[in-house]
C-alpha cells in the first residue's frame, strides 16, 4: 500500500513514502516555517505597519488567548493539510501517518479536512523531525503493526 509519513512540527515538516510497511523510506518533500522559530516578541510590536500581527484575525474576548506563536503554527498546520488534500484529490496515497509533537499533533488534526483525516491510518505524539531517516524508520517499524488498521 502507497503510505505517506508526515513528521513534522511547529516549524518543519518532512514526507515520506513507504510501499512495504516502513521497510524502506523514501523522502517526498520538506516544507518549512520559518515563522514558527521566531520569539514570540519578533512576530509582535508596538509599531504601527511592522511585523505580522496584522495578517491574522486576533481572537474575540470569549476565546481562549492564543499566542502569535501559536497562530503561526496553526497557520502552517493548515499549509500542510493543504497539501495533503491536494495529494488526496489526486490519489497520489492511500494511507497516511502522522509522527509530531502531542501539542502539534493535536493543532494538526484540528486543522485537518475530512477527506485527509479519513486517510489516516496512525499517528505517533514523538518529536522525530530533527530525526536521521534511518532513526525515524527505526521509530516506525517498532510501533507499525499497531498504527495499521
Amino acid at each position: 500500500m502507497n503510505t505517506w509519513i508526515l513528521v513534522a512540527d511547529a516549524c518543519g515538516a518532512r514526507l515520506f513514502l513507504t510501499l512495504d510497511h516502513c521497510n524502506s523510506l523514501h523522502p517526498l518533500q520538506r516544507f518549512s516555517h520559518v515563522e514558527s522559530r521566531a520569539m514570540e516578541s519578533e512576530l509582535v510590536t508596538d509599531r504601527a505597519g511592522s511585523g505580522r500581527s496584522s495578517t491574522h484575525a486576533m481572537p474575540s474576548s470569549k476565546q481562549p488567548h492564543l499566542t502569535h506563536k501559536e497562530l503561526e503554527a496553526i497557520e502552517f498546520a493548515r499549509v500542510l493539510n493543504d497539501y495533503l488534500l491536494d495529494a488526496v484529490e489526486h490519489q497520489k496515497f492511500q494511507a497516511l501517518v502522522l509522527v509530531a509533537p502531542a501539542h502539534f499533533l493535536g493543532l494538526l488534526r484540528a486543522q485537518l479536512s475530512p477527506a485527509v483525516a479519513r486517510t489516516i491510518s496512525g499517528a505517533i505524539a514523538k518529536e522525530l523531525i530533527y530525526m536521521d531517516k534511518g532513526t525515524i524508520q527505526e521509530h516506525l517499524k517498532a510501533v507499525w503493526p499497531a498504527i495499521q488498521r
